[in-house]
């Protein structure tokens, strides 16, 4: 996924394939296209929604300026079960509280943090 304000930002989730390393989920930034690859937000920064006993995936949004918003779904129960914020391309990530999955609406969530009402569409 690219960054809406950068065509040389991209972002990647990458998912474990193996239960063995399922806390090595993570999301990675390029800064160049493509050619070299950091990884940006994992297990450390998913407030233990990333975690070796349970399978994820991570739907991520980008938003100008270097926003990123990062959706931990378990895949047992087909649940999100963190929403995670940066503004400034993955380098510091603030946990989003009071998390609402909008009904009738797939991989929408809300959330109020802070008195401000933002919405993300998290992508496959």
């Amino acid at each position: 996924m690219a960054d809406p304000n950068n065509a040389s930002r991209l972002y990647a989730a990458v998912s474990s394939p193996t239960a063995g390393t399922n806390a090595n989920t993570a999301v990675f930034v390029s800064n160049n296209t493509g050619a070299t690859w950091t990884q940006v937000f994992g297990a450390a920064q998913s407030n233990g929604t990333i975690q070796a006993g349970s399978q994820t995936v991570l739907k991520i949004a980008t938003g100008p300026g270097g926003a990123i918003a990062v959706g931990v779904v378990n895949l047992a129960s087909n649940t999100v079960t963190g929403l995670f914020w940066s503004g400034n391309s993955g380098t510091t990530w603030t946990t989003l509280t009071d998390l609402v999955m909008l009904a009738g609406y797939e991989n929408v969530a809300t959330n109020s943090s802070g008195g401000t009402n933002r919405f993300f569409r998290l992508k496959r």
